[in-house]
């Protein structure tokens, strides 16, 4: 029977080790939008003046949690790109460390996750700025733990994927 909590290049190592490479993902929904007063097309809804504030509060406690993220994949919507774009300033991240993918607004956590598969492979640390209920749903999945609360505007929560 293999051991599954061996140490890494040992002689034992049967590839489930605790040392396996891993990447830091931070999933992050949206800090609160305006609604439901807003009279625009629903992906133009901008923050809240308090939302902005929530948003840039979600990106220092990110920080001083110790996670450096270099990456930042968020859905175009406003309320999210305003998102990521508080947390971006947070690390010095230029506009390039977000990418804003289409079949991210409103998405499942099916898209969510191949999103993070597709785009998000090669980095290491990275935030995932979404929406609910996908962004809920994808946390519950990746934890295994169906009894995690929907995320409210402004929640994260730091997993840890295998590298690749």
């Amino acid at each position: 029977m293999a051991a599954r909590d061996d140490v890494a290049r040992r002689p034992i190592a049967d590839g489930d080790d605790v040392n396996a490479p891993t990447r830091e993902v931070l999933l992050l929904r949206h800090a609160h939008a305006e609604w439901p007063g807003y009279a625009g097309r629903d992906v133009d809804r901008p923050l809240t003046p308090s939302g902005e504030c929530d948003a840039a509060a979600a990106a220092r406690a990110i920080r001083a949690a110790g996670h450096r993220p270099t990456l930042i994949l968020a859905s175009p919507a406003r309320r999210t790109r305003q998102t990521a774009e508080a947390v971006a300033a947070a690390f010095d991240l230029d506009s390039t460390s977000i990418i804003c993918i289409d079949s991210l607004y409103n998405a499942s956590e099916n898209a969510l996750e191949e999103a993070l598969r597709t785009h998000g492979a090669k980095a290491t640390h990275l935030v995932l700025v979404a929406h609910n209920p996908g962004i809920s749903t994808l946390a519950r999945r990746l934890c295994d733990n169906k009894a995690l609360p929907a995320f409210q505007p402004g929640d994260w929560l730091c997993v840890n994927l295998p590298a690749g």
